[in-house]
């Protein structure tokens, strides 16, 4: 996995005051895979449809807490959008679009297009994926451009990863933005107005391989000519670092971690089997994973950085948290 990351320093665009970056951003490369198990929620003619989705756990973005995305299809979105939150009149959103492409159902009844979800893993880890697949796309005259990406949802990291699959002859002069692709983040979306309706809205712009994630003011910038220069490649992924929430303790035994102060290993036991434990570092990522099946076992951390670490393991019957510090 190929890891770039790139100064977090804000700058002025278009004219506007900057305001600080929503979530720390970098650019990975992983391989692409069509989800699994999912759930389909585009049906028929499906263009500019509208769906409320659950999101299967609580997700923290922008300082609010949702349980919720939405498409807002007939009440002028593209398709791609998605929305925190269920839909109200006269409704204040945070939002966001991972590539603002008018999306619709192929003309053929062959060639299937799809809009999908599907929640996985368990609790406090569970990854919520949306999925536009093989989708068309408005504008193109001889209807063949196809795309492919996905939105993930990080549960306690609150992280969000863009991810860009394979497309076919995509070409973004004829499906309305002749310069670039809008890519974006945005705060309290106004929906009852026009203009400078955003308390907040960040773009990726230029290379696609090295975008810049600025700050612009409003949506009508979308419809400006700073944008990315084209589709992101086949396994292209931009992730959104978010903020890490205290890991909840549903614990009903103990789970004992000695020495609390380690070097090369430490001892865990439980007064239950555990069939899964994950060890967090300080910023929520998952650095170990291990599936024991056993009430107590050894843990090698050698290999981890100096510092704070949280332990959460999973029995049938309950969830138990922990945690040691790395010499």
């Amino acid at each position: 996995m190929k890891n770039v990351f790139f100064s977090l320093l804000v700058v002025c665009s278009l004219n506007a005051l900057s305001q600080p970056l929503p979530l720390n951003f970098s650019v990975l490369e992983e391989s692409y895979a069509p989800l699994e198990n999912d759930t389909i929620i585009s049906e028929g003619d499906w263009d500019d449809g509208y769906w409320i989705i659950p999101i299967g756990f609580t997700f923290h973005y922008m300082d609010s807490m949702y349980q919720h995305v939405f498409f807002n299809g007939p009440f002028g979105g593209f398709g791609s959008e998605l929305l925190l939150g269920e839909f109200v009149d006269n409704g204040v959103y945070d939002l966001l679009c991972p590539a603002l492409i008018d999306v619709m159902e192929s003309a053929s009844d062959a060639d299937i297009s799809t809009m999908s979800y599907v929640t996985e893993g368990t609790s406090p880890t569970r990854i919520f994926k949306i999925q536009w697949g093989n989708c068309g796309v408005n504008g193109d005259a001889n209807g063949t451009m196809r795309v492919n990406y996905q939105v993930w949802f990080y549960e306690t990291t609150n992280s969000i990863d863009f991810r860009y699959g394979p497309s076919v002859d995509f070409d973004n002069g004829e499906v309305g933005f002749t310069v670039g692709l809008p890519a974006y983040l945005g705060n309290n979306w106004n929906s009852t107005e026009t203009g400078n309706n955003c308390d907040g809205f960040w773009m990726m712009q230029n290379a696609v391989d090295n975008p810049d994630f600025n700050f612009a003011f409003a949506t009508d910038d979308l419809f400006s000519d700073v944008h990315l220069d084209e589709l992101p490649p086949l396994g292209t992924v931009y992730h959104f670092e978010g903020e890490v929430q205290s890991v909840p303790d549903f614990s009903q035994g103990k789970l004992l971690i000695y020495p609390s102060v380690a070097l090369d290993i430490v001892r865990v036991k439980s007064d239950l089997p555990m069939n899964s434990l994950s060890v967090f570092n300080q910023v929520g990522e998952v650095v170990l994973q291990k599936r024991p099946y056993s009430a107590s076992f050894e843990l090698e951390v050698a290999s981890l950085a100096a510092g704070l670490y949280t332990v959460v393991a999973e029995s049938n019957q309950a969830y138990f948290v922990s945690r040691f510090i790395k010499q």
